[in-house]
């Protein structure tokens, strides 16, 4: 599965995205690293743990000062809970 993240994901705001697979290009650079080449790389050097769950919001506003959306906020709630959830459901 080849899974690549990039900005915007033309999702509706507050959406949840997660990602649990990850096959991206390396483009071997360390210039605007993202996420999917930095798993690559813990993948290439033999430190990606055997599970890895990553989660993103997609945002609505990126301006600085401006703070949450209440559709961000409600989604980082949601992911709180689900974090919660895995945590929870593994480790206990």
């Amino acid at each position: 599965m080849r899974s690549t993240l990039t900005a915007p994901l033309a999702q509706s705001i507050g959406s949840i995205l997660g990602f649990n697979q990850f096959r991206a290009d390396f483009h071997y650079s360390t210039h605007a690293f993202s996420v999917a080449e930095a798993v690559e790389l813990a993948r290439a050097l033999g430190e990606l743990p055997p599970k890895l769950v990553l989660y993103g919001i997609e945002g609505k506003n990126f301006d600085c000062g401006i703070g949450l959306s209440s559709e961000v906020e409600k989604a980082t709630e949601e992911i709180v809970r689900r974090i919660e959830d895995e945590l929870c459901t593994n480790f206990l």
